[in-house]
């Protein structure tokens, strides 16, 4: 049996949406509170700094207010004049202050610009199932509870759940889906009926979530290929407006 000895992340993207901040701070605080019902390691978070130790110093209460605070702060100012670029939206980062298994999260929300190669996005880095407790994010159930929780809260064109690696290996190109162990394509999106997934999942409303695999450790890149193939023959994976 294949193991899994990389990190995974989950990206979920979507185009231009203005949003104001306090809209943005809600839907972090509803996701950050899901997701800590998922699994122990993103049940607690802290501001990011440029040293971990730091950062343990910084913890985040979810709360709405408190992260509208943290989004605001993030905003994108010109080098200029230092004014705000509102057009970029409002982003932050936070970890979950666990040394020996680290995550990640970061999220640039309430965006509306037209550049191409900036977009919407929630992200989260996984450490590996090696790294104490991280095995426990790679069992499907797991994993596919975080994907719902993300795909709820921020409503994104796409979502993918793969390492670095493969996601270079599927090559999808600027704004397109990247197949991954676990793919969401929204409701705009004709995925066919007849795919080589292991199992595909309805959400009323919102999309379809594909896996390619029962365990992420079997995903490989001639797999995810073959996925995407059949997905763009279909004109599922164009690109996100």
């Amino acid at each position: 049996m294949m193991t899994v000895d990389e990190p995974f992340y989950l990206g979920a993207y979507w185009g231009p949406r203005r949003e104001p901040v306090g809209a943005c701070a809600q839907r972090l605080a509803d996701c950050v509170a899901r997701l800590g019902a998922c699994s122990e390691l993103l049940r607690t978070w802290y501001e990011k700094a440029d040293r971990k130790a730091d950062a343990r110093h910084r913890p985040v209460v979810p709360a709405a207010e408190v992260l509208r605070k943290l989004m605001v702060a993030g905003v994108n100012r010109r080098d200029a004049n230092g004014s705000v670029i509102e057009e970029l939206g409002f982003s932050v980062g936070l970890w979950n202050g666990d040394h020996k298994t680290s995550v990640g999260l970061s999220i640039s929300c309430g965006g509306w610009t037209s550049v191409p190669e900036v977009m919407n996005a929630f992200n989260l880095d996984l450490p590996t199932p090696a790294e104490e407790l991280g095995g426990q994010i790679y069992e499907l159930d797991t994993a596919l509870a975080i994907m719902r929780v993300v795909v709820g809260a921020w409503e994104p064109d796409w979502a993918t759940l793969t390492s670095y690696r493969l996601a270079d290996a599927v090559d999808a190109g600027p704004r397109k889906p990247i197949v991954g162990w676990i793919t969401f394509l929204a409701d705009r999106r004709e995925v066919p009926s007849r795919l080589p997934v292991a199992a595909r999942e309805s959400m009323a409303g919102q999309g379809t979530l594909l896996v390619a695999a029962e365990r992420a450790g079997e995903v490989g890149s001639s797999r995810l290929r073959e996925i995407a193939r059949a997905l763009n023959e279909a004109g599922a994976l164009i690109s996100t407006p």
